[in-house]
């Protein structure tokens, strides 16, 4: 995509990729914010000059999930009804933009550019981290309580964790070297704990985990053949109803209270204001008045001041209602439903995309990010590709090789 023989529209393309990325990562939200209004124009004139620059006669196949469709439609609708109307304007802008820019260009590549440009983000991202704590060591980490930890120029050390596993994601599904996949990962475990995400870490583990079994997978399927679905699947009922069993002990175990720092405290709030308006929300733009309703009753009831409520499922629903959560949920579950045939397919995209699902789940419980920006935009493309592999014929979805200059290798 970077190459130099690379046409002029794809390293546009990947550029722009790559903005989406750093921006909705939050990589330097402490550092420099874009304007809602020029960050939107910015995306669109990737696309646009994407499509100028497109060879006449291309032609570009459009896999775009349904429920992103649907998804966007009511993002959009919700102003009808939003509380605070200039500031879903602000707050629009941004999220909306990011979903169809990045779907939009996600149809000009293959899914390894993607690969590319993730890597190239995450990269950026990361070496931005220990540039702030040279450049601004007090911004980028932070003594307090509540708040203590290693974030660089991220809004928060949880927004940090969530692009450091992303680029995890994509280093444990294509890099080639064994030796270099656990040296990346060693180093990811000392920024956690030096972030002091317990999140994080938590992710971390049961990625890994994730990532043993499938690459256990065609093995077990050898040896046990028709029955080795069977058996995976059981064998995760398993480990799901053990960890809900040795739940509470692990929590505390890991130093937190099962208020999960009153988080709890903060769902019921919300609760009681998504009571109020089940079906559609309140609208994006929510919390950018913390003294306008249902933001400020919200904060009476808790006692202290919150901005978000720090799980994707209360944050959709706050802004979205029913109908947002379903929407974006159902993307989810069909992510991970197509994840389960990419495996069984022996294709990399599935080990990929799951992996995303348990990075989108484990942090969705405790923070609002999972439901916002990038990360709605980030399962919406890989629900694109997905779409475009299975249904490709299958000596190309399954058994196409990368190409030459690709760092892809197969499994």
């Amino acid at each position: 995509m970077f190459e130099r023989d690379s046409p002029l529209w794809l390293t546009i393309a990947g550029i722009g990729l790559v903005t989406i990325l750093l921006t909705g990562y939050g990589a330097y939200y402490d550092l420099y914010r874009l304007p809602a209004l020029l960050y939107a124009a910015m995306l669109g004139g990737f696309v646009a000059l994407t499509l100028l620059l497109l060879p006449a006669g291309r032609r570009v196949s459009m896999w775009i999930p349904f429920w992103a469709i649907g998804y966007l439609v009511w993002s959009i609708a919700s102003y009808a009804w939003a509380v605070n109307q200039s500031g879903w304007m602000n707050e629009s802008l941004i999220l909306d933009s990011t979903l169809v820019a990045l779907v939009a260009l996600a149809q000009f590549v293959r899914w390894q550019d993607l690969h590319d440009c993730v890597m190239i983000a995450g990269q950026i991202a990361i070496g931005l981290v220990f540039v702030t704590l040279v450049i601004r060591p007090g911004l980028a980490y932070h003594t307090s309580e509540g708040a203590r930890g290693l974030d660089g120029a991220f809004i928060h050390k949880n927004a940090m964790a969530m692009c450091v596993l992303m680029t995890t994601a994509m280093v444990l599904t294509f890099h080639p070297r064994q030796h270099t996949r656990r040296w990346f990962v060693a180093g990811v475990v000392v920024m956690l704990l030096v972030g002091e995400t317990t999140t994080g870490l938590s992710c971390l583990a049961v990625m890994l985990g994730t990532a043993y079994l499938i690459d256990r997978y065609p093995r077990m399927k050898q040896t046990l053949g028709r029955a080795s679905g069977v058996l995976a699947l059981g064998g995760v009922a398993v480990l799901v109803a053990a960890g809900w069993a040795i739940f509470a002990n692990a929590v505390e175990l890991s130093g937190k209270d099962l208020t999960f720092s009153k988080r709890t405290d903060i769902w019921d709030s919300v609760s009681r204001a998504v009571a109020i308006r089940p079906l559609a929300g309140y609208g994006h733009g929510v919390w950018i008045n913390l003294y306008g309703e249902p933001a400020v009753t919200i904060n009476q009831r808790i006692g202290f001041v919150v901005a978000e409520a720090h799980s994707a499922y209360w944050e959709s629903r706050l802004r979205l209602g029913w109908v947002g959560f379903l929407l974006l949920a159902g993307g989810l579950v069909m992510l991970a439903v197509r994840a389960a045939k990419l495996v069984v397919a022996g294709h990399p995209l599935g080990k990929l995309t799951a992996l995303f699902v348990v990075l989108m789940v484990l942090f969705g419980f405790s923070e609002a990010s999972p439901s916002l920006g990038v990360w709605p935009a980030l399962l919406a493309t890989l629900g694109s590709f997905q779409l475009r592999e299975l249904n490709l014929p299958t000596r190309q979805a399954v058994g196409a090789a990368p190409s030459r200059r690709s760092p892809i290798r197969r499994p």
